[in-house]
């Protein structure tokens, strides 16, 4: 099973510097072996409305994406969070180092790390910290 961050699935929904990376990643991934939580989402319409707000989207294509990313995310296994999730992501990802991840970011690890799923994401500090905790990092990006 492979997790995906928001971080790869907005490149998906958004023209973005690494969106044909994460478009050729995406293509040769099985859709019933790719895993979300609902925080995933949360982070789309976030990002999404970020790049509404700053112009990088009209209304339109922000609407065009955000109903895209519903359907993703709907078509992926979805991964329930708990609080052991929020305790983890807090206590072994945020406050030790070496990760010193965002609280978003550290969520996406911890459950990861007790699912034992790989981690597709873009976001080379996570991706560091993932590989760290011992997961499997599907290389997107070229080196």
């Amino acid at each position: 099973m492979i997790y995906c961050d928001t971080s790869l699935l907005v490149s998906l929904l958004t023209a973005e510097a690494n969106s044909d990376h994460a478009v050729r990643w995406f293509r040769d991934q099985a859709i019933d072996n790719l895993m979300a939580s609902p925080w995933t989402m949360t982070e789309i319409a976030s990002a999404l409305a970020l790049k509404r707000r700053t112009g990088a989207l009209d209304h339109e294509l922000h609407d065009i994406a955000l109903d895209a990313a519903k359907a993703l995310i709907a078509a992926l296994r979805d991964v329930t969070v708990t609080p052991q999730h929020f305790a983890a992501a807090a206590d072994r990802f945020v406050n030790a180092p070496p990760a010193g991840l965002r609280a978003g970011d550290a969520l996406h690890l911890a459950i990861a790390v007790e699912r034992g799923a790989a981690l597709a994401t873009l976001d080379r500090q996570l991706g560091d910290a993932a590989a760290t905790a011992g997961l499997v990092v599907p290389q997107i990006l070229p080196t």
